[in-house]
């Protein structure tokens, strides 16, 4: 492998795991890792700045991934630099987001709103196809 640097949180039988690799030419600080998410700081190493990111692999089942929820409030309040999450957060938006309409779907989108509403965080959406 071209990376010489990484972290890594295994699978929960066939679900879950995050990989973050990265060269050693980037300085990546782990700052924290739960099953759901690596939460660090990446930067250059030329300079002081650099920014935050969590890399998230959400729970499928709503209440485990409620203590997702609960630790990336946590993060948001204690920070005061750039913050970029990304991942599978196995939550939607918007019920258009979704094939098929089953309602136990729709806790789990309020859920999702409501921590983007709280931390003023912006979904990006994707560039690809729209269901994957």
């Amino acid at each position: 492998m071209a990376y010489s640097n990484s972290c890594r949180i295994g699978t929960n039988g066939f679900s879950g795991g995050i990989w973050v690799l990265w060269s050693d030419n980037v300085i990546v600080n782990i700052l924290g890792l739960l099953s759901q998410v690596v939460h660090m700081r990446i930067s250059n190493g030329q300079s002081s700045s650099g920014f935050l990111y969590s890399a998230v692999n959400a729970n499928t089942h709503r209440t485990t991934r409620c203590l997702l929820w609960d630790y990336l409030n946590s993060v948001a309040n204690s920070i005061d630099e750039p913050w970029l999450i990304a991942g599978d957060f196995n939550s939607i938006l918007d019920m258009f987001d979704r094939i098929g309409c089953a309602a136990t779907f729709r806790n789990g989108c309020a859920y999702f709103k409501e921590f983007l509403f709280t931390n003023g965080l912006l979904d990006l959406d994707c560039c690809m196809s729209h269901f994957t």
